[in-house]
């Protein structure tokens, strides 16, 4: 059982504001499907559901086709939401469409991002498996369409998604998973994020500060986790000595009188006393930047990879693109990343939290999602005050503040009572070890009531 009631489906208070757009979020589920060989013995006989059978030979190509389709007639016809495998941006060419099936070219006219989307990754499955031998894995990503926080049952769709997905297939959660959460507005000002926002500026300001607070509510084995390293310590911003930030500043940085207005901003949030030279100077140099793509940059994570260059006789060469950190800001503006997605390249205008372990488990995902959109609402609408308070009890060292005081900041009782009970049970629980009886996630509860889709 869940426990999520209707009330909880309802966390989210939206209060209107004419200043602003209501929040809009997206949520990806990540997990993995066993397939089996024809005629071989089934290792959970017991488990009745569905089990795709592939013949000996076939190669993991169309395995993965296989399971892909599978999904898709789960979510189409169980789920009965739009789905299709095109990633965007948001409208498909005359070629997608040719190259397209019949149901997902049904869905293609309808509103940018109301689709609900299927994947493939093998970057999911895990190395040195010790459940390989059972079956072949395949990793799956399924991404909801968008949602909005103001529409009064904005969650009924993804628990009925989860509902189906964990009563018709054998779902397996190895530490390998995350849950990703895009979060932005219903509408953007493509030009406003380009040219760096308020908002966006605090909300950095807010995760550099913030951040691991945030980070005790998942797990603890996400802390070393490869999709979501902390911006603190591994982002651009965070690898520039001081000698990198004074010339950073001095060269490609907006001027002092263009800076003044923003100089304001900033230090009526940044806390008077505490806070270290570094995380000054780091800070100024993000808020001086002249716009979106350069914040964006400063708050990413560079990665670099020896490749071999065959055309060049075999000399190794360096290939330079982005790791994952804790949030990522690619749908932000276009042009920031070193190899840039080419279906979020700046098309969202969202930033996605990549912290929480991977989880079918609807509660956690709805507690989780109060949590990300409160902070990007709070970056938009928190007063100087609230946000200068916050910051300041976040530089204190001494163990006297925590994740859980930090929801209690925020506004948010129920979740602070959810990640309590969660943060002390993840103490205790090591979800990096599987064991062959507790391989796969129990079924749910059946669905929630139909409701319309903006009610």
């Amino acid at each position: 059982m869940s426990g999520l009631t209707k009330a909880t489906r309802k966390y989210i208070p939206f209060i209107g504001n004419s200043q602003f757009y209501p929040i809009s979020y997206g949520v990806e589920l990540q997990f993995l499907i066993p397939v089996i060989i024809v005629g071989k013995d089934d290792p959970h006989p017991d488990d009745s559901r569905k089990l795709i059978a592939v013949p000996e030979g076939i190669n993991y190509a169309d395995i993965s086709e296989a399971v892909k389709a599978s999904v898709l007639h789960c979510l189409r016809g169980t789920a009965r939401v739009p789905s299709w495998t095109y990633l965007g941006p948001p409208f498909p060419t005359r070629e997608d469409l040719n190259a397209m099936d019949n149901e997902s070219a049904a869905v293609s006219s309808m509103t940018a991002y109301s689709q609900w989307v299927v994947e493939t990754d093998e970057d999911l499955l895990v190395e040195n498996d010790a459940f390989s031998g059972s079956y072949t894995w395949v990793g799956v990503k399924v991404k909801s369409n968008k949602r909005d926080i103001s529409w009064e049952n904005h969650f009924d769709q993804i628990y009925n998604v989860i509902v189906a997905l964990r009563s018709t297939f054998r779902i397996r959660l190895p530490p390998t998973t995350s849950l990703m959460i895009h979060v932005g507005e219903k509408w953007h000002d493509i030009m406003a994020y380009e040219a760096g926002t308020r908002p966006l500026r605090v909300f950095c300001t807010m995760w550099w500060l913030l951040e691991r607070y945030v980070q005790e509510l998942a797990h603890p084995s996400r802390s070393t986790h490869p999709a979501c390293q902390p911006l603190k310590t591994k982002s651009r911003l965070a690898r520039m000595s001081a000698i990198d930030l004074e010339e950073e500043i001095a060269e490609n940085s907006m001027s002092k009188l263009n800076f003044a207005n923003w100089y304001k901003e900033m230090h009526a949030i940044l806390p008077t006393v505490l806070m270290s030279a570094s995380d000054i100077e780091q800070l100024e140099c993000l808020w001086r930047s002249k716009n979106g793509k350069e914040i964006v940059r400063k708050m990413t994570v560079p990665r670099q990879k020896k490749i071999i260059m065959q055309q060049s006789g075999a000399k190794t060469g360096t290939l330079h693109f982005e790791g994952r950190g804790s949030v990522g800001f690619q749908g932000i503006c276009a042009g920031a990343s070193d190899i840039p997605l080419p279906h979020n390249d700046g098309h969202t205008g969202t930033v996605e939290f990549r912290s929480m372990e991977g989880t079918l488990d609807p509660l956690l995902i709805v507690q989780w999602l109060a949590v990300v959109t409160r902070l990007v609402d709070f970056a938009r609408r928190g007063n100087t005050t609230d946000l200068m308070g916050i910051l300041e009890k976040g530089q204190k060292y001494d163990g006297s503040y925590s994740g859980l005081a930090l929801l209690q900041d925020l506004g948010l009782p129920e979740q602070y009572e959810y990640f309590k009970s969660k943060v002390t049970n993840d103490k205790n629980v090591d979800i990096t070890k599987e064991t062959q009886e507790t391989l796969f996630l129990d079924e749910l509860e059946a669905m929630l009531d139909d409701v319309p889709e903006s009610a």
